[in-house]
């Protein structure tokens, strides 16, 4: 896969950005090692949506998850899931999706 990186200016307007190979590991969405987690983003999901937002998409806890609950691994050192959640919706908005485009995706990624 390619990972591809946009700096944008205070003003939205792209600065720069470079293209970076990457193995995406779609094993890891139905198979955890033991201490590793799934994708980031389904833990930011369950853990920095709104009270509206959970009722709307359907979210439960990680631990409710066939995906996410077979490590048991929920949280990582170092890392805080609903503050990277709130900055994943703020680099949503600074690309010009709108709230009904970001609850598209989220849907999605809820399921």
């Amino acid at each position: 896969g390619k990972y591809i990186e946009i700096q944008f200016s205070r003003g939205g307007e792209p600065e720069g950005g470079k293209v970076s190979n990457f193995l995406l590991e779609k094993s890891r969405v139905v198979n955890q090692n033991a201490n590793e987690r799934n994708f980031h983003i389904f833990y930011q999901l369950c853990s920095g949506v709104t009270q509206d937002m959970q009722q709307n998409l359907g979210i439960m806890s990680p631990d409710y998850y066939w995906y996410l609950n077979q490590s048991g691994t929920f949280k990582v050192d170092g890392t805080n899931d609903a503050h990277d959640f709130q900055e994943t919706l703020k680099a949503m908005t600074i690309m010009g999706m709108s709230e009904e485009e970001q609850m598209n995706v989220l849907q999605v990624v809820a399921g």
